[in-house]
């Protein structure tokens, strides 16, 4: 058996390039979950008619098996009678689960949606104002009053010490 990392489609189904699509009915339970995300897919290289294996990918903490079995997609001719009794099935399946999940009133969902949105907004706290911490952004040579030699760093203080020795001496010369 050969993996690849393949990402998993809208549909629920796995795309191989020269050799088709995996995945059906039987399958999209476990493959919706994973819509869009990488999932490695094992086939066999003689055999491409067989089903893959499919395992977790991206999710570290399920790094196991997803599907034993993930059955090639089969691709049927115009005006097969087993292909169009599957066709009618899937499409019945299909209007049964929009059915079963369609929003009775949808402009009464969204103002419901909305008032929610808008009571979470209006019991969220204020942000509070931020600190600013004032840097001290002095050196050794500034001309800002130190506040005393305990504030020096010991280099700074040398540094200082050698500064005004050396314009003491500078105005005595000259």
């Amino acid at each position: 058996m050969k993996w690849y990392r393949r990402t998993v489609m809208g549909d629920g189904r796995v795309r191989f390039p020269k050799i088709g699509l995996f995945g059906d009915i039987s399958t999209q339970d476990a493959t919706l979950k994973h819509v869009g995300k990488k999932v490695l897919v094992g086939i066999d290289p003689s055999a491409f008619n067989a089903p893959a294996t499919v395992r977790h990918w991206e999710d570290e903490a399920q790094r196991g098996l997803l599907l034993e079995r993930l059955p090639i997609y089969e691709a049927t001719r115009h005006g097969d009678a087993a292909g169009l009794r599957r066709a009618v099935a899937e499409e019945r399946r299909v209007k049964n689960l929009v059915a079963k999940h369609k929003v009775a009133d949808t402009n009464r969902r969204v103002a419901e949606l909305r008032q929610a949105v808008m009571e979470a907004e209006a019991s969220a706290p204020l942000p509070t104002k931020p600190t600013v911490v004032a840097l001290d952004t002095r050196n050794p040579f500034s001309d800002k009053p130190l506040d005393g030699p305990k504030d020096l760093h010991p280099l700074q203080a040398k540094l200082r010490a050698n500064l005004e020795r050396n314009l003491a001496a500078a105005k005595a010369a000259g």
